[in-house]
């Protein structure tokens, strides 16, 4: 008997405010293809998708454009608090990780 959850791809936001650092992201995803992917280079456009689409995980920077990744996070677990968030960033202090976990997401 075929298993019904072996055709699940678990869905995935990947946001960043610099397009050419999503580009690099978007094509690794694609080589590795475990996932479905959805890109985002904006707050807001986090926001709208987010109601949108059921996403699994969401895989967001630090700063964007018009809303800071800790405001993201919060709005995100406000809407759907199973959804996993993780941070891709440079920067990488104790203080930083501190406050990324203390949201609840990973770094």
């Amino acid at each position: 008997m075929k298993d019904p959850c072996s055709g699940f791809r678990p869905i995935v936001l990947i946001a960043q405010n610099d397009e050419d650092d999503l580009r690099i992201l978007q094509e690794a995803s694609l080589k590795y293809d475990k996932y479905d992917v959805v890109l985002a280079t904006t707050g807001q456009e986090i926001v709208d998708k987010i109601n949108e689409t059921c996403f699994d995980a969401v895989i967001i920077g630090l700063r964007f454009r018009d809303l800071t990744g800790s405001t993201l996070a919060y709005l995100i677990h406000a809407f759907d608090p199973l959804i996993k968030i993780g941070f891709l960033t440079n920067y990488n202090t104790a203080s930083l990780i501190e406050a990324v976990e203390r949201l609840d997401c990973t770094f």
